[in-house]
């Protein structure tokens, strides 16, 4: 598309399209991060009611391994979360598994959005606009990379505002291009009105010419 013209490159509803697509790659991104968030406490429940059971079977004191069993599940929920947080990539092989598909999700939607902005004749540089959109993409990619931050919605945000900005951006270029327009009509109005004006100008010598002329 020829971004010169008058042609709005993310109209009705193809902008909205665009942002519905963005939370469904939100909402599968975070089904995938749960995974991260759940793992601690899959793993601190398994581990408290093993031990509870355990202490059950060995003691007869059940509310102390009751209470056992919750304090041991508490801190090993803890302890994996505290761990997946700082090595970002998960001690249990579902937290692992839920991080890097999550990380995936937003790869292919960073490349999903990056194409589909390429093909409606959106560019990310050039421009303030262009400049503000190259911003939002490369934020929400590096955000969804993270664990936690990519519990936020940063694709639809992304996009929002890239749409937001396409079309402020195509505002512009036709209130622009109606000021070419305009001067243009105006230049073209002056000199039909000058040449009419030559024209008059000679008939007028033309007939003073003819009537010396017959004098």
């Amino acid at each position: 598309m020829n971004p010169a013209n008058d042609n709005e490159r993310l109209p009705k509803p193809i902008g909205e399209l665009f942002i519905g697509l963005a939370v469904l790659f939100d909402v599968l991104g975070v089904v995938f991060a749960l995974f991260f968030i759940f793992a601690p406490l899959i793993i601190g429940t398994v581990a408290g009611i093993a031990t509870a059971e355990y202490c059950k079977a060995h003691l007869d004191w059940a509310w102390l391994c009751t209470q056992l069993g919750y304090a041991v599940g508490t801190a090993s929920g803890v302890a994996t979360f505290v761990v997946e947080w700082f090595t970002g990539v998960g001690a249990a092989a579902i937290a692992t598994a839920g991080h890097v598909l999550s990380m995936m999700v937003a790869l292919i939607a960073w490349l999903t959005f990056t194409f589909l902005f390429l093909l409606r004749g959106i560019w990310f540089t050039g421009s303030k606009h262009a400049v503000r959109r190259l911003v939002f993409a490369l934020g929400a990619a590096l955000g969804e990379m993270l664990p936690l931050i990519n519990m936020i919605p940063l694709t639809t945000i992304s996009v929002y505002h890239m749409v937001k900005a396409t079309r402020a951006e195509d505002k512009e270029r036709r209130g622009k291009n109606e000021k070419v327009r305009s001067a243009r009509e105006a230049d073209r109005n002056a000199q039909q009105a000058q040449y009419f004006q030559v024209q008059q100008a000679n008939a007028m010598r033309a007939q003073a010419q003819a009537i010396n002329n017959d004098l």
